[in-house]
């Protein structure tokens, strides 16, 4: 049966089965309060799921091709859950399998008391219900997004006419949508992303080992993240307002904990002498509880060692970043430990990590002007392709998922790619990586730049199985070799990547990365 028309099937009987399950807890809300505060979280998440799923249903006929097969996936996955926790709680509460007149309708208020062990037993079946959801969750949630890459009215339309679902799930994805519009207006039409100029309020201090500063409201006794563009000199200030509204828009709607991106706050334009455009700041909002930030390179070069679960939860977040800043329509282009804020919070070891340095972001549609710099610290990073002053590729997602291979790598490591030099203020490359005389003196630069790619893959290959185990080791090579030609770059070839939406690339970013990180467990 194809996946089109088998999904099809398939709706029915999840909005059959979620109802039914639903409606079966709730009648045992009032019998304890653990109960019935679990019933609320059931609940919460039901009702936006069936939202979505609905709306997944009317735009179906829209999706490209292996966005619908990996969705057909998911929603099977999505049918077993609800089928499997509703013939669990059925065992408990007594019902029959066989009883098919059994309808939420017949349910009556379990208002009597309950024996301890049967509320035990109810309360058990509720929390492995809420976990099975929520990591089901996390397999749809990306795939949900990229929708918003999806070039198509009748998408729109839907998004418009649904708007005022049930906990507005699709709010987030309608703004993606209006900020990728092509033709979107320079002028705003509701209220500005742009802030007055705040610089005289704020006292700015650079966080160690990042570009980007903490910002201290005198008025308002708050902290925020300062990132500022670096365009170069001639670059059109009137293209580039557009870009920065756009993703200070997205940002705006980020959940810091979801995405791990903080949530912006808003954007403010920096003049010249002349009064002119010369750069932007976006101004991001620290969420409540956190504090001392550094960056991921400062905590690499000061704390000698952290535990595996930090290493993985630190891996996981990264790579939800990256998702939502593909799902968003943009390229990074700048990932690396300096870019990764990390702060403190009570109870917590390492810290929350969040994405930041949108200095060198672009849309993916807009093009690249090829440009890159010497530094060898950010080449590093970057894909042979696109090292040096003149890079020879155009930037794409994968080439993202290239530095976030190499910032796994280290994470897996955890020893810092680039260190200080004694008694100077130059950095120097790692003991673990051979790279002065490849990079430094070495004339052929591409092939010293894939020698080096040769390293942090044959690096991965000895060090990260005994340390992160080898489903992560996986996972980073993936990763390194997700611009490969041959078998061993499981994303395929380039032109099987090609698509106009940037669909496929993504689909296969969440199977071959993302959800294999997720499925670490610790």
């Amino acid at each position: 049966m194809e996946v089109a028309s088998f999904s099809f099937a398939v709706f029915g009987t999840i909005d059959l089965y979620g109802r039914l399950l639903v409606a079966k807890y709730k009648t045992y809300t009032q019998a304890d309060a653990r109960i019935a505060e679990l019933i609320l979280r059931i609940e919460g998440v039901w009702v936006k799921t069936e939202h979505q799923i609905e709306i997944l249903r009317k735009i179906w006929n829209t999706l490209e091709g292996r966005l619908q097969n990996y969705q057909g996936q998911v929603l099977q996955h999505l049918q077993i859950k609800l089928q499997t926790a509703t013939i669990e709680i059925d065992g408990v509460i007594g019902v029959k399998r066989e009883d098919d007149t059994f309808l939420p309708t017949k349910l009556g208020g379990k208002k009597g008391p309950l024996k301890r062990a049967k509320i035990l037993a109810i309360e058990e079946c509720l929390e492995k219900t809420i976990a099975e959801l929520e990591e089901w969750r996390k397999r749809f949630d990306p795939s949900w997004l990229l929708i918003a890459r999806i070039a198509n009215r009748d998408i729109d339309r839907q998004l418009t006419v649904d708007s005022k679902g049930p906990l507005n799930a699709l709010s987030l994805l309608k703004s993606i949508r209006d900020a990728l519009k092509e033709d979107a207006d320079p002028k705003e039409s509701g209220p500005s992303i742009f802030l007055d100029d705040a610089v005289d309020i704020l006292d700015p201090v650079l966080i160690p080992h990042s570009s980007a500063l903490l910002s201290f409201n005198k008025e308002e006794g708050t902290s925020t993240i300062i990132d500022t563009t670096t365009y170069p000199p001639r670059s059109d200030m009137n293209i580039a307002t557009i870009h920065v509204r756009n993703v200070a828009r997205i940002l705006s709607k980020s959940d810091p904990w979801t995405f791990g991106l903080l949530t912006c706050r808003g954007a403010i334009k920096l003049l010249d002498s002349l009064g002119n455009i010369s750069q932007f700041e976006l101004v991001f909002d620290i969420p409540s509880g956190l504090q001392c930030p550094v960056s991921l390179r400062f905590r690499l070069l000061t704390q000698p060692k952290t535990s595996l679960d930090d290493r993985v939860h630190l891996a996981k977040s990264l790579a939800r970043s990256v998702m939502f800043v593909h799902t968003s329509g943009f390229v990074h282009k700048n990932i690396w430990p300096e870019t990764v804020i990390i702060f403190e919070k009570q109870g917590s070891h390492l810290g929350f990590p969040f994405l930041v340095g949108f200095e060198r972001f672009r849309p993916a549609a807009a093009g690249s002007k090829l440009l890159g710099d010497a530094d060898w610290g950010r080449n590093l990073y970057r894909h042979p392709k696109r090292q040096g002053i003149l890079p020879e590729d155009l930037y794409i997602m994968q080439h993202d998922i290239y530095s976030l291979g190499v910032c796994l790598l280290e994470i897996g490591v955890w020893t810092s790619f680039i260190v200080p030099s004694k008694g100077t203020d130059v950095a120097i490359p790692s003991v673990l990586l051979n790279i002065d005389q490849e990079l430094s003196k070495t004339r052929d630069k591409v092939k010293a730049a894939f020698d080096l790619k040769r390293q942090l893959i044959d690096l991965a290959k000895e060090a990260l199985p005994s340390q992160m185990g080898q489903n992560y080791t996986h996972i980073v090579i993936s990763c390194l070799t997700c611009l490969d030609a041959g078998e061993s770059n499981v994303f395929g070839s380039e032109s099987d990547l090609q698509d106009e939406d940037g669909i496929i690339v993504g689909v296969h970013y969440i199977e071959k990365v993302l959800l294999r990180l997720e499925s670490i467990s610790v």
